[in-house]
């Protein structure tokens, strides 16, 4: 499941949230998601977020999803030599 590459681009990396803020922001959709998948809510991150080749849901946290596109976007605008690659 590779959910890092959807074909829309959402605000998220071109913002920079805390992950306080972040999971502040995540928390109740993911209380939501735990109690549907009768799972308790103080259930380790490790395994709520962690891959499922490691046992894992590899549920979507906001706070990489925010590093991950920030890197992407980077790494497009450096190769397309325009205003923006100068900047950077």
């Amino acid at each position: 499941m590779v959910y890092f590459q959807h074909p829309q681009k959402y605000s998220i990396p071109t913002i920079t949230i805390s992950r306080e803020d972040c999971n502040h922001i995540q928390s109740p959709a993911l209380c939501t998601i735990l109690s549907k998948l009768h799972l308790n809510r103080h259930t380790t991150r490790s395994i709520v977020f962690g891959h499922t080749i490691y046992g894992g849901f590899y549920l979507p946290e906001l706070y990489t999803t925010q590093g991950i596109g920030q890197v992407q976007l980077f790494v497009e605008h450096l190769s397309l030599d325009n205003e923006i690659a100068s900047l950077i």
